[in-house]
């Protein structure tokens, strides 16, 4: 019996359908799929493979053999094509059915609609947005059927629509969404959110770093401050009870079974922290990201193709789980975009060109110009635009930069790069153009040159507004 956000792994590689049953031989191979309804089919499968299987003795298991290293050889994969981004726009604009059941659809939207100026992608969405929220309960604000993680994603994204278009309805449902997380799935005294709000409270990484994320949208909105003891609480929790310093996140809090090199846990705890420190200046938060992705890089990589495993192969793996899988692209998407923004933060040139390698791989097989590769084309258009550069001087904790850090991120900007300038490094403001006649102060650059700044947060609009203008020209 597996939980599908207990044990991802066993789940991606052993279910067919739903509610399936498997029978597995003693090395865990499968050998035969059912339902487990109707009962007489269920009752038929049964006996069709007691009668089949007659091993001629007590099965043993296999040896384990060498730790698969991810070197499996391959050829290279072509270059990077700059129209796909486009083309797969076209195929999700195109598709018939609701979006929200397609992985990374709605954010490709909402990026067109910011970064290309895409009004069919525009109107598509708030069409999409409509259904989604419709759905949503208007008295918990909960989505029905949604676990912790779906949860956090509805909210997410309802705050980055309501960031780019302002409506107060997507606003006020993304806060309904957060309050129902906040009310119903936090736990004050594990500090952390429980997957489910009935049954064994279980309090997974990945999850939690996804509820982090889009607390991070909420309070940077008027009326969030409600949601930041939370979301403090859970990044620490994230940090001190999911940590392991040569293993990376585990998945899970004791007495659960102690699992750990899972790419999920670590790719989206990794985008929570840059995230974090995008957010507030907090060095501590980068480094613990960068600390993520190198374990990435050493347990989940594949060498020669490019891109991530779902899970660090294991010496005792039985059955399908000693077979090698690349993670789901959503999965990849959320690593690779964190790599993306430790490039930049870092000035880490060997993560730009992993990435661009990773892409190449990921987006070069068949089918990948359908609505699916949805949560990779967004990347490559973050890597051939290159970054939103802003330039903070002025020390993070102080009123008036916190000020202007709010403001910025009340704003959908999905390649924002904020660097943190101390006001009293000279060198750096006159080497870089930023000279002004007080700090703390947010400058909007192109190539290291200030081209608009702001000293008070209803000055960051035309910061923005400048700063677009001058990356189109």
């Amino acid at each position: 019996l597996v939980d599908e956000a207990e044990r991802p792994d066993v789940h991606a590689r052993y279910r067919r359908g739903f509610d399936t049953l498997v029978a597995v031989d003693g090395d865990g191979h499968p050998f035969g799929w059912a339902s487990a309804a109707p009962a007489l089919t269920l009752a038929q499968s049964l006996s069709r493979w007691s009668e089949g299987y007659r091993p001629a003795e007590a099965p043993s298991p296999s040896p384990a053999g060498a730790v698969w290293t991810g070197a499996v050889g391959g050829t290279a994969a072509p270059a990077l094509d700059t129209a796909r981004p486009l083309r797969v726009l076209t195929a999700v604009l195109a598709e018939q059915a609701p979006l929200s059941g397609v992985d990374g659809a709605l954010e490709l939207l909402l990026y067109a609609a910011r970064e290309w100026d895409h009004e069919e992608a525009a109107g598509r969405l708030r069409l999409e947005l409509a259904e989604v929220t419709a759905r949503q309960d208007a008295k918990t604000g909960a989505f029905p059927g949604a676990g912790l993680a779906q949860q956090a994603h509805w909210a997410r994204l309802l705050w980055d629509a309501h960031a780019l278009s302002s409506e107060a309805a997507l606003g006020a449902a993304a806060a309904a969404a957060c309050d129902f997380m906040l009310k119903r799935l936090y736990d004050a005294k594990t500090g952390a959110f429980r997957h489910l709000m009935d049954g064994p409270a279980c309090f997974y990484a990945d999850s939690n770093a996804k509820a982090a994320l889009a607390l991070q949208r909420a309070v940077s909105f008027p009326g969030g401050g409600r949601f930041q003891p939370a979301l403090t609480q859970t990044l620490v929790f994230l940090q001190t009870q999911l940590f392991d310093p040569e293993l990376g996140m585990v998945h899970a809090p004791a007495p659960a079974p102690r699992l750990t090199g899972f790419l999920a846990d670590n790719a989206w705890s990794a985008l929570a922290f840059s995230e974090s420190f995008l957010m507030t200046g907090q060095k501590s938060h980068r480094e613990f990201a960068d600390a993520l992705i190198r374990t990435l890089f050493q347990d989940l990589w594949e060498r020669d193709r490019g891109g991530f495993l779902d899970r660090a192969p294991r010496a005792d793996d039985v059955g399908l789980l000693r077979q090698p899988r690349l993670a789901h692209l959503t999965d990849n998407g959320a690593a690779l975009e964190s790599l993306w923004r430790l490039h930049h933060l870092k000035g880490n040139m060997n993560y730009r060109r992993w990435l661009e390698w990773a892409l190449k791989g990921l987006l070069s097989g068949p089918g990948l110009e359908d609505p699916g590769a949805a949560p990779l084309v967004r990347l490559q258009d973050f890597l051939t635009r290159g970054r939103m550069e802003l330039e903070l001087v002025g020390r993070p904790g102080d009123p008036a930069a916190d000020a202007l850090l709010a403001e910025l991120h009340r704003h959908y900007l999905p390649r924002r790069i904020v660097s943190f300038v101390d006001p009293d490094d000279q060198d750096y403001i006159l080497a870089h153009k930023l000279q002004a006649p007080s700090y703390p102060r947010l400058f909007g650059c192109v190539d290291f040159r200030a081209k608009a700044d702001a000293a008070v947060p209803q000055d960051v609009p035309a910061v923005l507004k400048a700063l677009k203008e001058a990356l189109k020209a």
